[in-house]
């Protein structure tokens, strides 16, 4: 959590910004000192969950809805721009964004000098891989991701620990984890409906089919 957060009450006027999206941005305006870079279209963006910037700025509220409203002010208002919103979602100030700290803030130089950086995350791996295979950095996007996942459909909060545990006990090997959390939660959708319908469940048959 962060402790202390200033604003720019100036360009918070100016631009019409509500209270929660100005304590978003003082987080979004120092991305580069906490959160990983990716690299697309030759522009540095920096990887944000919801569910981080929450934990970063507890004061705007609880639940996911409340960080996606602040993004969505945000990016309506041109202030950020966003990329890869189904894996990894990752953020930038726009050049109207960067002008909340004046010109302390400018392009990365990255950006400037066009030279290569690390390609952006993704989750598809080269080859299938069990679970104890992966990267600490995959299963840190993994966890975050899933999580967000979940909390938006309406799953239940251990839905990740659950499908972890059952893919490690059968030594399950995945070349897209998150694509697969997708599909176990499906599934789980589906096999609850089915069992409501039934007026009875069948867990064994639906663990095995996964």
């Amino acid at each position: 959590m962060t402790f202390n957060l200033l604003t720019n009450q100036k360009k918070a006027m100016e631009w019409g910004l509500s209270m929660r999206a100005c304590f978003g941005m003082c987080k979004f305006v120092d991305l580069a000192s906490w959160a990983d870079a990716v690299i697309v279209d030759n522009k540095t963006y920096y990887v944000l969950y919801r569910s981080k910037l929450l934990a970063e700025i507890p004061i705007v509220g609880k639940g996911l809805n409340v960080a996606s409203k602040i993004i969505k002010e945000l990016e309506d208002k041109e202030i950020i721009e966003s990329v890869n919103k189904s894996t990894s979602p990752a953020y930038r100030l726009t050049d109207k964004g960067r002008e909340w700290i004046g010109d302390t803030v400018s392009a990365p130089a990255s950006e400037k000098a066009n030279v290569a950086e690390p390609k952006k995350f993704s989750f598809r791996l080269k080859r299938e891989l069990e679970f104890d295979d992966l990267t600490p950095q995959y299963v840190g996007y993994l966890k975050d991701g899933c999580a967000d996942y979940a909390k938006a459909n309406g799953f239940k909060a251990s839905e990740y620990d659950d499908f972890i545990n059952q893919k490690r006990s059968v030594g399950k090997a995945h070349k897209d984890w998150a694509a697969a959390f997708k599909t176990w939660c499906s599934n789980a959708n589906k096999f609850s409906k089915s069992s409501s319908q039934k007026g009875s469940s069948n867990s064994s048959s639906y663990f095995g089919a996964l």
